[in-house]
């Protein structure tokens, strides 16, 4: 069975992104733990807590990642950020353990000018920070960037360099993001150009590193370092590029998670044709 989601909204609590997911009958999905914009939130009320657990006991066979705020940044060797974001990583590593997630999606982040050799470094001393502080058994999983100003994991060196720098390697795993691949230059549209993308992942990181895919279309063309998402089969990349990855034997059992635009007052119209179209890609 192949595992495919989408990010789903946690509006009115993170238990209601199971009513999402039997909407679109999916089995796997993608939430945030709290506000994506904002440093700090409430605590999780028992509650909902004990909602949560019992819709996933429920549905046993989903599969449920999360993904962290977008203001965290690893990566910056300004003070005031940086401890503002170690301090919200570890309490999203917090919150994915009290819901039983296994899996944080972390962008790597940027280290603003300041060198990738040291933003690398910095990355690893915060997420091994975050982890000890946190006292979670979460593990996180660095995602592919598109290569924009600053950022690290553009290339999967990047990657593997933060997970060598780190003191918990075995808690990081790969989310490799198929519009930020693409666009950060791994032409994977044809099939010698995938052999080329996936034999370096393997040689840099090591294929059982990669948990997860965000399969998502770009509104951008390879190599162009821009991260806009697109609907599947409707951007750049395609039909054919995103049939030859989802169907490749490597990555053939490693779940599905699309992040794409949400379109109408019906934010199910979109979801659904996406859908129908990802699920006509895999053979």
């Amino acid at each position: 069975m192949r595992y495919i989601g989408f990010h789903l909204s946690i509006a009115g609590g993170v238990h209601h992104a199971f009513d999402d997911m039997r909407e679109l009958s999916i089995n796997s999905f993608q939430i945030f733990l709290k506000s994506s914009n904002r440093w700090h939130d409430k605590p999780y009320p028992k509650e909902v807590i004990d909602h949560f657990r019992e819709e996933w006991r429920a549905n046993p066979e989903v599969k449920i990642f999360a993904h962290s705020a977008y203001l965290i940044n690893p990566a910056t060797e300004d003070s005031q950020i940086r401890s503002k974001s170690l301090d919200a990583l570890a309490d999203e590593l917090s919150r994915a353990e009290k819901l039983g997630i296994p899996w944080i999606v972390l962008h790597p982040g940027s280290h603003k000018g300041n060198g990738l050799d040291a933003g690398i470094q910095k990355a690893a001393d915060l997420i091994d920070k975050a982890m000890e502080k946190s006292h979670s058994t979460t593990g996180i999983l660095l995602e592919t960037t598109s290569g924009q100003g600053n950022t690290i994991g553009k290339t999967f060196e990047d990657l593997s360099r933060v997970i060598e720098e780190s003191r918990n390697p075995a808690r990081l795993g790969i989310c490799l993001d198929t519009c930020h691949v693409f666009t950060a230059g791994y032409d994977f549209t044809t099939p010698g150009g995938l052999e080329m993308m996936l034999s370096e992942f393997e040689k840099s990181i090591g294929l059982e590193k990669l948990k997860l895919i965000h399969c998502n279309d770009s509104k951008y063309d390879v190599g162009t370092n821009k991260d806009r998402h697109e609907h599947i089969g409707k951007g750049k990349i395609g039909v054919n590029g995103l049939r030859l990855l989802l169907n490749h034997k490597k990555v053939d059992k490693i779940p599905v998670i699309m992040e794409t635009p949400k379109d109408g007052d019906d934010k199910f119209i979109s979801d659904h044709a996406n859908l129908k179209r990802l699920n006509a890609l895999i053979s």
